[in-house]
């Protein structure tokens, strides 16, 4: 159980692998015996968040409590995720092109 506390997510690029990694850690709780609630894997999920998904917990507290599944609650966080690395990628890339243009300016004088 304490892993599963430590775990800690830096981007929405790494939300897919943690949620694995955590729901990996409760499958094998499962075998060993040791049965773990929805409520522990949303929660510990929710603690490892990155900043830039915070706002999706706003969404999922709207949700009835019979729509509170943790299957549900990780294919919407991907969902929001891969939208929110997309989103940061193309940053990157402007950035990089913004750099790019910056080299061949300073080149050209």
């Amino acid at each position: 159980m304490t892993e599963i506390g430590n775990i800690r997510c830096k981007s929405a690029k790494e939300v897919p692998s943690i949620a694995n990694k955590i729901l990996g850690i409760k499958g094998k709780l499962k075998a060993l015996g040791t049965e773990i609630d929805d409520a522990f894997v949303i929660s510990s999920i929710i603690r490892s968040l990155p900043d830039s998904l915070k706002n999706f917990l706003s969404f999922w507290h709207t949700l009835d409590a019979d729509m509170k599944t943790s299957d549900r609650f990780i294919d919407k966080l991907n969902e929001t995720a891969k939208a929110i690395a997309n989103k940061e990628k193309v940053g990157e890339l402007e950035t990089a092109m913004l750099a790019l243009c910056e080299i061949v300016r300073i080149k050209l004088r």
